[in-house]
């Protein structure tokens, strides 16, 4: 078990100042560092630990060192962290795996470390919003630790032409992450007259080089792959590496933004700049019919919402006028903005009728999503707050 350490701010506190066996003892000790850490500190002073680490001889293990970071990426003097992790001999095999941790995590930064480390590594984002696949990606991390890697992936197109009338000339992903066991990459690029690709990488410091061919009698048409490679250009501007440099990568982005839109249109992929909607057409001569409307048949089928009657035919009459709240609830949170403005008020006048002893949790539900209604999708707080309040007092 290597050294456990806390690299926010200038200074950093060390639980082992070398490795240690993990015996339980050793175990509950890191455990306790980990929690009890102060975390009201900042600027992550990443090079000051690597810098001693780099004066020590590298590890006889098989993978080397291992580092894991956790970090909002704001990382001060990444250049020469860079620059120590690529040019240090003691460094050359080590692994780093960054962590991005917060809403406002700077994930170019991580990912730029995850790729200057020479014996690979990889980026691993924590969405506060998806807090239930922390776990599985914190094994999936520890499994990544006991394996090998390939790293330096770079491919050869031979491309001898470029397609002038086409604005997307670079593979996607432009620049392609270590893989780990159990991993797959799909790479594309818009290209002419491809018969040839030469795949280069770098397996347990040793190179591999392989090239595959293609030919014409295999060709196909058709625009599946045109949209799988949009699709991936698309994303690799959203989430991957276009230049080392932070600035420039922002510059790329606001540069192709136009391009990006219109690729996105040709070939009816969304990005985060476009979305797509269906509009149906229709003729003045066409008559448009409502249907039955189930607010107003259980309005109206609705006599008597006394508590005390105990059956109606086969079933309960209090399990009824549940029912019938799960029912409508249902019917709202499926149905249109539109369907939605038409209902919710004759919703509202039917759960007037029903008392929250009669209606149980389906009326608490029902007034819930009543609520959600009018905050979030027609964006009226003050109604949603005056039904809260209306709500509260019923109660």
């Amino acid at each position: 078990m290597g050294a456990v350490k806390d690299t926010l701010s200038t200074d950093n506190d060390e639980c082992f100042p070398i490795a240690m066996p993990a015996t339980k003892e050793n175990l509950d000790k890191a455990k306790h560092f980990v929690l009890h850490s102060l975390v009201n500190r900042g600027n992550t002073d990443l090079f000051a630990v690597l810098y001693r680490y780099s004066l020590l001889s590298s590890s006889s293990s098989k993978f080397a060192r291992q580092f894991i970071l956790l970090s909002d990426g704001h990382i001060h003097d990444l250049k020469s962290i860079l620059a120590l992790l690529e040019h240090q001999s003691t460094m050359c095999r080590d692994r780093l795996f960054t962590c991005a941790i917060g809403n406002v995590a700077n994930k170019h930064n991580l990912k730029r470390l995850t790729r200057g480390a020479n014996g690979g590594g990889l980026t691993t984002i924590f969405d506060s919003n998806y807090r239930s696949k922390w776990k599985t990606k914190v094994q999936n991390i520890l499994e990544h630790i006991r394996q090998p890697c390939v790293t330096s992936i770079s491919i050869d197109w031979h491309d001898s032409s470029l397609d002038v009338q086409q604005k997307f000339n670079n593979q996607a992903p432009k620049m392609i992450r270590s893989l780990f066991n159990g991993m797959k990459l799909t790479v594309y690029r818009f290209i002419r007259n491809c018969h040839k690709a030469t795949l280069t990488a770098t397996i347990n410091g040793q190179e591999f080089v392989t090239t595959v061919f293609s030919s014409t009698v295999t060709m196909t048409k058709g625009r599946i792959l045109h949209c799988l490679t949009a699709r991936a250009i698309i994303d690799d501007f959203d989430n991957g590496i276009l230049h080392i440099d932070e600035s420039e990568n922002e510059l790329i982005k606001i540069q192709y933004k136009r391009d990006l839109i219109d690729l996105s249109i040709k070939y009816s992929v969304i990005s985060p700049y476009t979305s797509f909607i269906a509009i149906e057409k229709r003729d003045n001569t066409q008559t448009h019919q409502t249907g039955v409307r189930l607010v107003n048949v259980m309005v109206d089928r609705d006599i008597d919402l006394l508590p005390y009657i105990g059956w109606d035919g086969d079933m309960s009459h209090l399990t009824s006028i549940k029912q019938k709240l799960i029912n409508a609830r249902i019917s709202l949170e499926s149905a249109s903005i539109l369907s939605k403005k038409d209902s919710i008020v004759d919703i509202e006048k039917f759960c007037e009728k029903i008392s929250y002893r009669s209606g149980d949790d389906a009326k608490f539900d029902m007034m819930m999503t009543i609520i959600r209604a009018y905050h979030y999708s027609f964006n009226e707080p003050e109604k949603a707050n005056q039904i809260e309040d209306k709500m509260r007092n019923g109660m």
